[in-house]
């Protein structure tokens, strides 16, 4: 409830940047970032498939290679 009560009376003019200010907008900006990333990560994989197609077919079955001597 403090946070709020902060937040709402907080005003930002041209020369007035309070370290509170910048904290909550470095945050905010953070948040909505990771939590876009979250969203778009979880709609590409899951619904396209994309993992499954990334992801090599089968195991390979190379065999070694020995000179005859």
């Amino acid at each position: 409830m403090f946070l709020v009560a902060v937040s709402t009376k907080n005003t930002r003019t041209n020369t007035d940047f309070s370290d509170y200010t910048v904290m909550l907008k470095f945050w905010s900006d953070f948040g909505f970032t990771v939590l876009m990333a979250y969203f778009f990560y979880s709609i590409i994989t899951a619904l396209t498939g994309l993992d499954s197609i990334l992801r090599p077919k089968g195991t390979s079955k190379a065999k070694a290679f020995f000179p005859h001597r």
